[in-house]
């Protein structure tokens, strides 16, 4: 046994190794030589596939971000402006026939809209209140004040709402107060109520996220109406200006 042991250590070291064990030894160096192959391979395919996480579209996480102003809840609308008026009595005469007339004004008071429409048209109810005033030769101060509380519906054409051009409609009643002052005596009278209307449209700005400046130009119908126990009647017509800012 030993001699064989010797002869094999010999031959081993002259290279001369017996088939079997070269055949052996060959075939363990290929299939080692294979596995690595495989490996290599392996890892090119897994770096040139792509991952379920690569593969899938990216969440668009910066669309709010992109909106001209924030998609709120609910907004609010209060606004000031001038007003040209066309306020008659009775008898189609001018109100304030010879008057020397002040400066008139309109508000926008406790406007309330939800949004609809993907955040394009806003609904809700606002007051529109305008202030008419002259003083005639006999130093007698007459004032007229109308409020239409009213449904309210702007649509808007820009990006979202407060974004852009857009246009207003308001549907309600209406009533007037008429005041005559001369020194410390006054007198005043109120109407009755009738239904009105009120459209109009502008433009929008953001200002900031949370607030936008909306510029519109309005014509407001104000219906005939009468001054409770009197005879005496009111109606007319108001173009009003007003900037608007929504919160």
């Amino acid at each position: 046994m030993k001699k064989y042991l010797l002869t094999f250590v010999l031959l081993a070291a002259f290279g001369i190794v017996p088939t079997q064990v070269m055949a052996a030894t060959k075939t363990k160096q290929a299939k080692t030589k294979k596995e690595v192959q495989q490996k290599e391979t392996s890892k090119e395919t897994e770096s040139t596939e792509p991952t379920e996480e690569a593969s899938e579209p990216a969440h668009d996480v910066g669309a709010v971000g992109q909106l001209p102003s924030l998609n709120e809840s609910w907004y609010t609308l209060w606004g000031l402006g001038f007003s040209k008026n066309q306020i008659e009595d009775e008898n189609g005469n001018n109100f304030f026939q010879g008057t020397s007339r002040n400066t008139s004004y309109n508000l926008d008071l406790l406007g309330f809209y939800w949004p609809i429409n993907n955040h394009k048209t806003m609904l809700g109810f606002i007051i529109n209140t305008t202030s008419d005033s002259g003083k005639d030769s006999a130093g007698i101060t007459w004032s007229v004040v109308t409020s239409q509380l009213g449904f309210s519906a702007q649509h808007f054409f820009g990006t979202n709402i407060g974004d852009g051009p857009f246009i207003r409609g308001d549907l309600g009643f209406t009533r007037a107060a008429s005041e005559a002052r001369k020194g410390g005596n006054s007198f005043t009278a109120d109407t009755n109520s009738k239904g009105s209307f009120l459209i109009g449209g502008g433009y929008a700005w953001p200002l900031s996220q949370e607030t936008r400046l909306l510029l519109g130009l309005y014509y407001r119908y104000l219906p005939d109406l009468k001054y409770d126990g009197y005879v005496d009647h009111v109606k007319g017509r108001i173009i009003n200006l007003t900037a608007g800012f929504l919160f």
